[in-house]
């Protein structure tokens, strides 16, 4: 998937959206649409020009955080790959408590730890403190109050490590995003 990142990092003139999967990306006189499609449940084609690429749920919610930077960049906004990031991390609020923690377990304490200090949802930060357990909580609580600087890089890796377990949990039928439109027959 890096090298698909960098492939639409390039000097993009423009994005045009045309309905709710495909967008236009033109450069330097050029245009190309770009068309995502779901196959399968944790598989997506996305076509950039003449390619077909094969990605899964995580990939493309990748690949909208780029997208949408691009966009922002064009209405004359700023490139901040990280707020893309702790905006994607906002899916686990479509977590039930149960799930929540199933993938609390599973994850490094110090990644948590990074997106707490970075998450500016402050209902999201309680919810996730109380769905540790209370020696985790303490700790995690302990160092939400330090102000040392933080290393963006680390932090993107971190909200990545934490997502990607996310779509794989839910991609295992283990856990899972519950929307408005979700139903249970």
């Amino acid at each position: 998937m890096r090298g698909l990142v960098g492939s639409f990092s390039f000097s993009c003139c423009g994005i045009m959206h045309i309905g709710k999967r495909i967008a236009c990306l033109w450069v330097k006189g050029c245009v190309m649409k770009v068309g995502i499609k779901k196959v399968h449940e944790d598989e997506w084609w996305v076509e950039a020009g003449c390619a077909i690429i094969r990605l899964n749920y995580f990939q493309v919610e990748l690949l909208n955080i780029v997208l949408k930077q691009a966009v922002s960049l064009e209405e004359g906004g700023r490139y901040d790959l990280l707020k893309g990031f702790v905006q994607l991390s906002q899916k686990l609020k479509l977590l039930s408590d149960e799930d929540l923690q199933l993938l609390l377990r599973q994850i490094d304490d110090r990644d948590l730890g990074h997106l707490l200090r970075v998450l500016d949802d402050e209902v999201l930060k309680a919810r996730i403190l109380r769905n540790v357990g209370p020696l985790v909580a303490k700790q995690l609580k302990q160092d939400l109050e330090q102000d040392a600087p933080l290393d963006e890089e680390v932090v993107k890796r971190s909200i990545e490590r934490i997502m990607r377990r996310a779509f794989e949990l839910e991609g295992q039928g283990k856990i899972e995003f519950q929307t408005e439109v979700t139903e249970y027959i």
